[in-house]
């Protein structure tokens, strides 16, 4: 009988690599997912939830401003996750969601009228259901496929089983449109 699958793992990195600095990155693809949060005093189960964007680097900023693509294109990072249970989730999202769509932070009056309140932003489900079976209104497929720049920094954070071994996370910052 053959393989179906002959993965060599040797060639892909255990860790989703980080950058820091200016860079231009492409969102790809957008997924509803949800999960259980933590348990109240009372017994209450919280549920997160929000749309997933992964991104691909188009390149990064060298110090002249001049964008780089060589070993960077391509390369995936961590992805961007627009929280839809709390309004907070939703103060962070908004300037990831109006850069990617061509807005300014000072274009938010303009961006709230022809953007978010033109479009369907809702996420529909159950929520003892999977997420993949949620289907999310079409303002979420609006920034697929956008190319956006934005600040990336490194969020080093210890291990609370091993102190000294440190986790890397991705943390993306400072969120315009790419000049047209």
């Amino acid at each position: 009988m053959s393989p179906i699958f002959t993965p060599d793992f040797a060639t892909v990195d255990a860790n989703i690599p980080t950058f820091e600095g200016r860079a231009r990155v492409q969102i790809t693809k957008r997924t509803p997912f949800h999960r259980t949060g933590r348990t109240d005093d009372q017994g209450n189960v919280s549920v997160n939830a929000g749309v997933q964007y992964n991104l691909e680097l188009v390149g990064m900023f060298d110090e002249d401003g001049e964008l780089q693509t060589d070993g960077f294109k391509g390369k995936t990072l961590s992805p961007y996750k627009v929280w839809l249970h709390t309004e907070g989730g939703w103060q962070f999202g908004k300037p990831f969601m109006m850069a990617a769509c061509g807005f300014r932070r000072n274009q938010e009056a303009e961006a709230n009228e022809k953007l978010f309140q033109a479009n369907d932003w809702e996420m529909n489900g159950e929520l003892d259901a999977d997420a993949e079976t949620f289907s999310l209104g079409s303002g979420w497929e609006l920034l697929t496929g956008k190319v956006v720049d934005v600040t990336l920094k490194v969020k080093r954070t210890p291990s609370k089983a091993d102190p000294d071994e440190v986790y890397e996370n991705q943390e993306f910052t400072g969120w315009t449109p790419v000049e047209a």
